[in-house]
């Protein structure tokens, strides 16, 4: 660790700032323990009046303690190319912040707006006297929460067009009917998910404004690793330092396509990455694909790439392979849920991956910077790292079980909005290369 402090030391005093930024990466890839998060945010405001990133001004209005939590997000930011700069409003005064146009919420006049508040603080009759409280007066708190947010959200747009994130509430842990909670026709946890849905029913009436699934970030993070009770007790932060590294994450995927950071295209290696095995050594029915273990691990990523060319991503191949055998492996394998025609650009061949990437770029008339290189090989990796470090080259794990999550946790390829021309951008870029080449013949 110290070599790479070092290193990034010595470029600093030579003033190679462009260079010091994959070290600062790599040391968090590696290490991202909370004094490293430190140590690369304090690099990067060294750094950062010299590299031309793009800014980005975010407020948050909020009924929690969040401050630590920049730790990790401007790092993440400074990682993308996002110079970012924050106003944090004073705890639990969103409604003031809002409501007064000569607030430090207007005055910043930011691009985005995150709100993140509790049912405690909106409602904390539905928390604390929820068993004394009859049907009705729930449905009356529940119409309150919305009405109230949605009075906010309206008065903010008039005022300002900047982008608002709203967090949806946590379902509790344990509902004050405990085990029995679903059975009962005052049900705390369908209290909950009524508010939540409900939420997502204000979107119909404003433009960009969007829901962060709260609720389902912790699921996913787990409830036991999200909750810490003494910095709740003690500082009003009821998140671990673990959930604030996965929260600044989960921000990431909205800041990302709001800076238009969305890539386009997936460039795919075959051998031990689309199939398990080597096709010259193992034949078109030899790799391993299928139902079976390992081949069902191969087939359910291939399932997952097929959602991202269904939501309009291009796929490209990239891949040192004789290219008959692997159009043969497309047409008559067929436990191949990936299909030649789901693909709009092919290097199969011998030669350098940066050159097959530079082709495919101009084949597509598309930047390299739209590019993400999953290839299992990390001699190649580090290649395109070296020469198209514009491209993003994912970090592949070693065991292929891992793909498929790894595929569905990248940032890049989230979009705020899909039109009908967005779902079938994949088939008319195939579309589009098809005609090339017939009219080429």
């Amino acid at each position: 660790m110290s070599t790479f402090k070092d290193t990034i030391s010595s470029l600093v005093e030579c003033k190679s700032f462009n260079e010091i930024i994959p070290y600062l990466k790599q040391l968090i890839q590696e290490s991202p323990t909370l004094s490293n998060y430190i140590y690369a945010g304090k690099k990067y405001n060294e750094i950062i009046p010299h590299l031309n990133f793009k800014k980005l001004r975010v407020v948050f209005l909020r009924s929690v303690t969040i401050e630590p939590m920049l730790q990790y997000l401007k790092v993440k930011c400074y990682e993308n190319g996002i110079d970012l700069d924050v106003y944090i409003a004073d705890y639990n005064i969103f409604e003031q912040e809002i409501l007064d146009f000569n607030s430090g919420l207007y005055k910043f006049a930011p691009d985005i707006l995150v709100i993140f508040t509790r049912i405690e603080e909106l409602a904390p009759e539905l928390i604390d006297n929820y068993l004394e409280m009859e049907l009705t007066e729930i449905d009356e708190s529940i119409a309150g929460i919305i009405k109230s947010v949605e009075n906010l959200v309206s008065i903010f747009r008039k005022n300002s067009k900047a982008k608002v994130i709203i967090h949806n509430f946590e379902v509790l842990d344990y509902p004050v009917f405990g085990i029995v909670d679903s059975l009962q026709e005052k049900s705390q946890t369908r209290m909950f998910n009524e508010i939540n849905m409900n939420l997502i029913s204000v979107l119909a009436d404003h433009d960009e404004l969007f829901i962060l699934d709260y609720n389902q970030l912790i699921a996913r993070v787990g409830k036991i690793n999200w909750f810490d009770d003494k910095f709740w007790y003690t500082s009003k932060m009821p998140i671990s330092r673990q959930g604030l590294e996965f929260l600044a994450n989960e921000y990431m995927r909205f800041f990302k396509p709001a800076m238009g950071m969305t890539k386009k295209c997936l460039v795919l290696d075959l051998d031990n990455t689309l199939w398990g095995g080597v096709l010259g050594e193992e034949g078109i029915n030899g790799i391993k694909i299928g139902t079976n273990y390992p081949g069902v691990v191969f087939l359910d990523f291939q399932k997952e790439i097929l959602k991202l060319y269904n939501k309009g991503f291009i796929l490209a191949i990239n891949s040192k392979n004789n290219e008959t055998d692997v159009m043969e492996v497309f047409e008559k394998n067929e436990k191949m849920v990936l299909k030649k025609h789901h693909f709009a650009a092919f290097r199969i061949n011998w030669q350098d991956k940066a050159l097959n990437m530079r082709e495919i770029a101009e084949e597509l008339s598309i930047g390299i910077d739209s590019f993400v290189f999953f290839d299992d090989n990390p001699v190649e990796r580090e290649l395109i790292k070296q020469q198209l470090p514009q491209v993003q080259v994912v970090e592949m794990p070693n065991n292929p079980i891992y793909y498929k999550k790894t595929l569905i946790e990248l940032d890049c390829f989230e979009m705020l909005s899909y039109s009908e021309e967005d779902l079938k951008r994949g088939q008319l870029y195939y579309e589009h290369t098809a005609n090339k080449i017939v009219a080429q013949n």
